[in-house]
């Protein structure tokens, strides 16, 4: 059965949109399909995130009124074939509370798709909601600085009130130069959140690089985030691979 999966954080900045392309990519990598939606009508990011912003003629709300079938509004990423994008409308206006919960009905029905990460907007408002309401479970994505640690914690309270019951966190951009030396500490970051964490993503430029020329970093296999993304992906589908310290995760 396909499964859905909000990635969300609490506040802007975090990196959220990078965090789904790589974990998208990563599943498609391990010869998943997976439908990657972007809900974040504000910043519209995802298709310029992985290439494919001059394909992305539709959106999802064009699907859900029947404009255009899925499967012809569905972006394949050219270097994750089996990575699809998904854009997001200009505007809530055209949007209702459960336009996302009815499409990923309807592509459950369908059966193309092994995953769905939807890439809520940043913050609880309504786009939040919308995304939510559309998921079986949320990654909530921040960084690990106090006042990013705190907005998460919101979030992941948002997230169980509107329903979702299983929620992990993912701290990206950790300077592996602070762990070394101690600091951020990973466990009290995950203890103030109150969340498990299924994987944290080093600060590595090739993440901005890539993000910058419109591939995925999934394409440099060496590279500390991709290998965390790969990672991630692999505990997504119930493979037991441990967090590793010092990058290697």
């Amino acid at each position: 059965m396909t499964r859905a999966i909000v990635l969300a954080s609490g506040k802007g900045g975090t990196g959220k949109t990078s965090v789904t392309a790589g974990v998208g990519c990563a599943l498609a990598k391990l010869g998943y399909r997976c439908l990657m939606i972007d809900a974040d009508t504000g910043m519209q990011s995802l298709d310029m995130a992985l290439g494919v912003c001059a394909d992305a003629a539709f959106n999802f709300a064009d699907v859900v009124r029947g404009d255009i079938p899925l499967t012809d509004a569905a972006v394949p990423v050219e270097t994750c074939p089996a990575a699809f994008v998904l854009a997001a409308p200009m505007d809530m206006a055209c949007v209702q509370e459960h336009t996302l919960r009815i499409l990923v009905h309807n592509v459950r029905e369908m059966d193309l798709y092994d995953y769905i990460l939807i890439d809520a907007p940043a913050g609880i408002g309504k786009g939040f909601q919308m995304a939510t309401y559309a998921a079986d479970s949320a990654l909530i994505v921040a960084t690990a600085d106090p006042i990013c640690l705190r907005s998460a914690e919101k979030c992941g309270q948002e997230l169980a009130s509107l329903g979702i019951k299983q929620m992990r966190l993912i701290v990206n951009r950790v300077r592996m130069d602070l762990i070394r030396r101690g600091f951020p500490n990973l466990d009290d970051a995950i203890d103030s959140v109150g969340i498990t964490l299924i994987g944290y993503v080093p600060e590595d430029k090739a993440v901005m690089y890539c993000g910058a020329s419109g591939t995925s970093v999934l394409t440099r296999p060496r590279r500390r985030a991709s290998r965390a993304f790969l990672n991630i992906a692999k505990r997504i589908t119930g493979q037991n691979v441990p967090l590793m310290k010092h990058g290697r995760s």
